[in-house]
């Protein structure tokens, strides 16, 4: 209440939008970017990504490895660029199966519903078929389909216009699955995944806002290094093992008997993540003669290794 209230406008069409807090005001900016969703477009980029080199704009990309894009994007006006992001990275299953979850209710698929007709949803909805093999020219797709059952028409069309029709279900689903993630989301963590790359880097908001924590900015390269070096996963495994009476073990009774047993821990991440974790006030410690074993797992003070 005692902050100034401005008259919030478009910077592009001046037009008055609404009184808000200068505060807010200050907050509010044109859109640099424009997303474009694909569904496993890791797996389809390269062909876009051929393209990129069509002029001297900038192109940025996000990578996972020399042939993997988390996301890439180009410029195409000053200021201003289309990011291509795969929604894969949030529900990875195959889009046929998430339009399945949905169709129970038809009203959820509010952008299908514009484009087809609602008696026809049941079969747009379900995994369709296209004869990849076959289509090895351009002239395939002049050739005359299996009819096309449109709302109470029975038609034959081209394999060009099937492919158009394949084309069109598949965006206005993926639409549909991506829309009802959204808002989800919304309601339930009140975060936009349509703002962020991945499912991991959206849920690390998710935490930071749900916790309030605020994590340390680490400004120590090396620090930064040996911490990520420290991180630890995947299989733990010991292969020795020192056991009398079998042959194929070098048996050292000067030694004890030590035995190799298998553990397998249900959720072992999951069980991680609801630990202490530190955040803040890092700093290197010279005392090597710490027992890290003694330390309890909610310490105020934890160790990285």
């Amino acid at each position: 209440n005692n902050l100034l209230k401005v008259r919030d406008h478009c910077h592009i069409t001046g037009n008055y939008r609404r009184c808000i807090c200068v505060k807010c005001n200050f907050q509010l900016t044109n859109p640099s970017s424009v997303p474009i969703f694909f569904h496993n477009l890791t797996y389809d980029n390269h062909f876009i990504i051929r393209e990129f080199g069509c002029n001297d704009k900038d192109i940025h990309v996000i990578p996972n490895s020399s042939e993997i894009y988390i996301s890439f994007s180009k410029e195409i006006a000053p200021k201003f660029n289309i990011k291509f992001v795969d929604t894969y990275r949030f529900m990875a299953e195959k889009l046929s199966k998430l339009a399945k979850n949905l169709s129970e209710d038809k009203l959820r698929f509010r952008e299908t519903i514009k484009v087809f007709s609602i008696k026809v949803l049941g079969l747009v909805t379900r995994k369709g078929v296209f004869p990849y093999e076959y289509v090895d020219s351009w002239s395939k797709l002049n050739d005359f389909f299996l009819p096309l059952l449109r709302p109470q028409v029975l038609t034959a069309i081209t394999l060009g216009e099937y492919s158009d029709y394949y084309l069109k279900t598949d965006v206005v689903i993926l639409a549909d699955v991506f829309e009802n993630f959204r808002d989800l989301c919304l309601s339930t963590l009140e975060l936009d995944p349509a703002h962020y790359m991945t499912a991991p880097g959206f849920a690390y908001d998710c935490m930071l806002k749900y916790t309030k924590i605020e994590i340390e900015r680490l400004k120590c390269p090396n620090m930064l290094l040996f911490i990520e070096n420290s991180i630890r996963g995947g299989i733990t495994h010991q292969l020795n093992a020192n056991i009398p009476n079998i042959e194929e073990l070098n048996y050292n009774s000067n030694e004890p008997i030590t035995w190799i047993t298998y553990l397998d821990c249900v959720n072992l991440y999951g069980k991680s993540m609801l630990t202490e974790l530190s955040f803040n006030d890092f700093e290197w410690v010279d005392d090597l003669n710490i027992d890290v074993t003694k330390i309890a797992d909610d310490s105020e003070v934890g160790y990285i290794l």
